[in-house]
């Protein structure tokens, strides 16, 4: 059985942080793993609303998920997420933050 590893990027196409990505995941692949590379900046993230339902939810020992799941592709990218054994991401840097796509994606991930 060969490992499931997906990489994240949030930088622009063809950029330093896609580059690296790839290359990782040649590696990953050489040595016998099943890859998959998906760019952040390609889906239709939305930005959280802090409605607190999933922590309030999480509170309670339940799942609510997020209000925003219908509406954009967090979700879809979750999904793939979830069922790999690894996750690689690679996110620019921009005066010594992450790229704002990433913390979209990032600040979405707790429910």
């Amino acid at each position: 059985m060969s490992y499931k590893i997906l990489g994240i990027t949030a930088g622009r196409k063809n950029s330093n942080s896609e580059y690296l990505l790839k290359a990782a995941l040649s590696a990953c692949e050489a040595a016998g793993a099943d890859v998959t590379m998906i760019n952040l900046r390609d889906y239709n993230i939305l930005d959280c609303t802090g409605c607190t339902a999933c922590t309030k939810a999480m509170s309670e020992g339940k799942y609510a998920g997020c209000v925003l799941d219908n509406k954009d592709d967090k979700k879809k990218i979750m999904d793939v997420m979830l069922a790999q054994d690894a996750v690689i991401f690679s996110v620019p840097t921009y005066d010594l933050m992450p790229t704002a796509t990433y913390l979209r994606f990032a600040q979405r991930s707790l429910a």
